[in-house]
């Protein structure tokens, strides 16, 4: 979830730390993606398409000001992006996208997930040696033990 607007499954009002939803069947814990303010703009830098698009110094920068704020940056990354190959739909899923008349969806999926796929190591390793990053497990057991701001 992005505590944005205007993404796939963004929620503008969405807390921008850790959080709780209590519902009949359970506490569930949600870890909303990593976002940048930039003036009256709120940018996403938490992974995928973003982590390839942005310019790596702003990256940079932007975990930068969200670590000084004390907020948790959860990023994401797709197996294929750490691919060195190039990703080639499926012959079943070429013929979908034939059947269904949406070869332009077919051809921009392809041309999406593999563009600029490199970058993402270049881009990676020098923030893993700047920052501290955990697994999202150890965050659920830091947000619950209430030592993570905004948890619980």
């Amino acid at each position: 979830m992005f505590p944005l607007p205007r993404t796939r499954y963004g929620i503008p009002d969405a807390p921008r730390y850790p959080f709780t939803i209590a519902t009949p069947s359970g506490t569930i814990y949600e870890y909303p993606l990593a976002t940048w303010d930039v003036g009256r703009f709120r940018l996403p830098i938490a992974g995928g398409s973003y982590f390839r698009l942005l310019p790596g110094r702003l990256l940079h920068n932007a975990l930068s000001d969200v670590d000084a704020s004390e907020r948790t940056a959860v990023l994401y990354f797709h197996p294929y992006e750490f691919h060195r190959g190039w990703l080639n739909l499926s012959r079943p899923a070429w013929r979908r996208g034939l059947r269904a008349g949406n070869l332009k969806f077919a051809l921009s999926r392809v041309l999406l997930h593999n563009f600029c796929t490199g970058l993402i190591g270049q881009r990676l390793k020098p923030l893993l040696g700047q920052f501290r990053f955990m697994p999202l497990g150890d965050i659920y057991r830091a947000t619950r033990e209430g030592s993570i701001n905004g948890g619980g």
